[in-house]
C-alpha cells in the first residue's frame, strides 16, 4: 500500500510540485474570472483582442447541426477541441458552457507548468523558473485569453511543448511529428514558428 511513493509518479510529482502548484493555481483563478466573465449569449468580445469566444463555444459544444462553419485556418479543429471538451463534460454532469470555459483554464496552467518546465531544465533554478511561468501566467494577453474562449490557449500549449522538445540533445521524430501536427491543425499560421524552432535547432534537411 505504501510502494506508491516509490513509484514514477511519485517521483514525478515531487520533482514537478512547485511548478505543478503554480499551474493549478492559474488554472483555478482564470476558472473562476471565466464564470464571471463569460455569458452565453457572448459572440464577440470587442474589448478583448477582437476574440470570437461565442463562436468557439459553438464549435466546442454545439450539435453537429448547428455548428458554425470551420474556416480553412484551423483545418483540424474540430478534431482536437470536441473530443476532450465531450469527455470533460461527464464531470461537470453535461454542463458543455462551463466545460469549454474550463478546459480553457486548464490548458493556461498547462502553458504555466510547461513555461516552468523549459526554464527549470535550463537553468537548474525552481525559484527563477517559477517567477518566469508566473510572468507569463499573470501576463494581460494569458489572463484574457484564459477567461474569452478562443484557440489561442491550445496554440500556446502545442508550441511550448514544441520548444520543450527541439531543446533536447536527442529529437525523435515519434514525439516531434504529433505535436507539431497539433499546432499546425489548430491554426496553419504556426507552420512558420515551428520551421523558425528548427532551423534554430538543428541543419538536417531531412528531418525538417
Amino acid at each position: 500500500e505504501s510502494g506508491w511513493r516509490e513509484s514514477h509518479f511519485a517521483a514525478w510529482l515531487s520533482h514537478n510540485l512547485a511548478g505543478l502548484f503554480l499551474a493549478s493555481t492559474i488554472s483555478m483563478a482564470t476558472f473562476a474570472l471565466a464564470t464571471t466573465f463569460s455569458h452565453p449569449e457572448f459572440i464577440y468580445t470587442d474589448n478583448y483582442f477582437d476574440t470570437d469566444s461565442g463562436h468557439w463555444m459553438n464549435r466546442l459544444t454545439a450539435d453537429v447541426d448547428q455548428l458554425t462553419v470551420m474556416r480553412p485556418v484551423h483545418p483540424l479543429a474540430f478534431l482536437i477541441f470536441r473530443l476532450p471538451v465531450w469527455l470533460l463534460s461527464f464531470v461537470l454532469n453535461g454542463d458543455t458552457f462551463y466545460t469549454a470555459l474550463l478546459f480553457n483554464s486548464i490548458l493556461s496552467g498547462v502553458c504555466v507548468f510547461l513555461t516552468w518546465a523549459f526554464f527549470k531544465q535550463r537553468t537548474q533554478n525552481s525559484t527563477f523558473a517559477l517567477l518566469m511561468a508566473g510572468i507569463l501566467g499573470l501576463s494581460n494577453s494569458h489572463l484574457i485569453l484564459s477567461v474569452f474562449l478562443e484557440s489561442y490557449m491550445c496554440s500556446a500549449v502545442a508550441l511550448i511543448a514544441f520548444v520543450l522538445l527541439i531543446q533536447r540533445e536527442e529529437k525523435p521524430l515519434a514525439h516531434i511529428l504529433p505535436v507539431g501536427l497539433l499546432s499546425l491543425g489548430i491554426t496553419l499560421t504556426s507552420f512558420i514558428q515551428t520551421c523558425v524552432l528548427f532551423f534554430m535547432t538543428t541543419w538536417q534537411f531531412k528531418t525538417i
